[in-house]
């Protein structure tokens, strides 16, 4: 049996985007064709903007990870922003997601970034694990969590305004 610890997280190369694409397929709608999801990825400003770390089992694409920055005039720093965390079926509940995540959080910020901020839409005990924070003042209309990591109060303060969350949201969302 493989297990989480035969898995390498890694920075993902330029080559890898179309596979890291078609192991999203099983988010899409049932019935769309592979063709289609591939042709829509591509077409997505945020994918194309993105930064990505993968999971690889058995030298498959097990999980994936995207992120980007934005430029936050009144912070003293850039916001990294993680979105499209994705395990593939038979590879999830092994912790992969926390790795994919940490690998993401410490790329971010090896780049200057001086916080991560996402939007959890599953279950928000993962993030919380992983050092984030809800961001009870704001809220996406989707009703998921706004959420974020950092180490200093101010920043977090900064983030928690709608000016700033709407901002960061459009960016990534």
């Amino acid at each position: 049996m493989t297990t989480a610890t035969d898995t390498v997280v890694r920075p993902a190369r330029p080559d890898e985007r179309r596979d890291i694409f078609a192991s999203t397929h099983e988010l899409a709608p049932p019935g769309g064709s592979l063709s289609r999801h591939l042709a829509s990825c591509r077409r997505d400003r945020r994918l194309a903007a993105a930064e990505y770390d993968v999971a690889i089992r058995d030298g498959a694409i097990a999980g994936s990870v995207a992120s980007g920055t934005v430029e936050v005039e009144e912070t003293a720093g850039p916001v990294g922003v993680v979105f499209g965390l994705h395990v593939t079926t038979p590879c999830r509940r092994q912790g992969l997601g926390g790795r994919l995540l940490e690998a993401a959080c410490e790329r971010l910020a090896a780049g200057g970034c001086i916080a991560v901020y996402l939007r959890a839409d599953a279950d928000p005990r993962l993030f919380e694990r992983s050092g984030f924070v809800r961001l009870p003042s704001v809220s996406p209309l989707d009703g998921a969590v706004a959420m974020i990591r950092t180490d200093d109060d101010e920043n977090r303060r900064l983030l928690a305004r709608a000016d700033i969350f709407r901002r960061l949201d459009a960016w990534a969302f």
